[in-house]
């Protein structure tokens, strides 16, 4: 009969039912029915318009799925019952700001709370091992108690250091979890650039140096000069490092020669037992004398051509 009634307080009294005619107070919004008898709570309480509803101690064993109705509930005490599973259904309360759950039978956290944006939850003595890794999404939370749970993840010393260190492990552990071999952000082959091939000359060696005259590149200590009638140290290292291209040929030539008389049979890479290797025949030296006799041609023919191209350097350089 009160339809004007916003707060309503039954609280310690002998309670066990609530009736169903309360649906008349559409414009209750506190509601506190806590310390009395009540076994179930009724589906038809979230049709109100209620911003707070307390009905701690008592005997409830669950939480109806109608709860999701209630869209405007911006507080929620069911501490001090015997719940043992939250519905997902409170995922969505997207008012909710104070969740109280202490002292149940709770196991589990339902993923669906990390969508609220709550500021105080308490879920302190009841049977929880972990913290859903979703929960690090609760951007708003300034308060959480979790005490008298036998926490693992996170593990007791990280939740005795308070919200800061356990939202720091739920966020290491979900890189963790997200982190996987083939989405690791390496460099595409094709923006690699090869490296510039080397000359002869110092820039290559030392790039951000400046080469002019007074660099110090190029000369020594003061004892020697470089003359332009004597090759310097390292005219003569190129000079001893290239072969003409008719010494090439040449040898081209040899080894083409050389592998023509090569036997059919496989090598033997075997090393050879002394005593065998001094009852070698007379016809096994001969068999090899093509190799010996071609290996010292080829010998002789690139000392001439390096002694030419020395003569050639030196009269160009006169």
């Amino acid at each position: 009969m009160f339809a004007p009634l916003e707060s309503l307080n039954l609280y310690h009294n002998c309670i066990k039912v609530v009736p169903e005619a309360i649906i008349n107070l559409q414009m209750l919004t506190y509601l506190n029915i806590s310390r009395n008898q009540l076994s179930v709570l009724p589906k038809f309480l979230f049709n109100l318009p209620l911003k707070v509803l307390v009905v701690s101690n008592n005997k409830l064993l669950s939480i109806p799925e109608e709860i999701g109705k209630a869209k405007d509930l911006m507080e929620l005490d069911i501490s001090c019952n015997e719940i043992q599973v939250l519905p997902v259904q409170m995922g969505k309360l997207l008012a909710l700001r104070e969740l109280n759950i202490r002292r149940n039978c709770l196991q589990v956290l339902p993923d669906e709370l990390s969508d609220l944006p709550l500021i105080r939850l308490d879920f302190s003595c009841n049977k929880i091992t972990e913290i859903p890794i979703s929960y690090r999404k609760l951007k708003q939370l300034q308060h959480i108690v979790l005490d008298n749970n036998p926490m693992q993840s996170p593990p007791a010393q990280i939740c005795l250091k308070g919200k800061i260190h356990i939202f720091k492990y739920l966020n290491l552990q979900a890189c963790r979890l997200d982190k996987k071999p083939d989405t690791l952000d390496l460099p595409s082959l094709g923006k690699r650039c090869l490296p510039q091939q080397l000359t002869d000359s110092m820039e290559d060696f030392y790039p951000s140096k400046n080469h002019g005259p007074d660099s110090g590149i190029g000369s020594d200590n003061g004892d020697k000069r470089l003359s332009t009638t004597e090759p310097s140290d390292d005219d003569t290292m190129s000079l001893h490092s290239q072969v003409s291209e008719t010494a090439r040929a040449d040898a081209h030539i040899l080894l083409t020669k050389l592998d023509s008389n090569k036997d059919q049979d496989p090598y033997d890479f075997i090393d050879p037992n002394p005593d065998e290797e001094a009852t070698l025949s007379e016809g096994d030296l001969q068999h090899n004398a093509p190799y010996v006799s071609c290996i010292k041609e080829l010998e002789r023919v690139l000392k001439t051509h390096q002694s030419k191209d020395k003569e050639n350097w030196k009269e160009e350089s006169g």
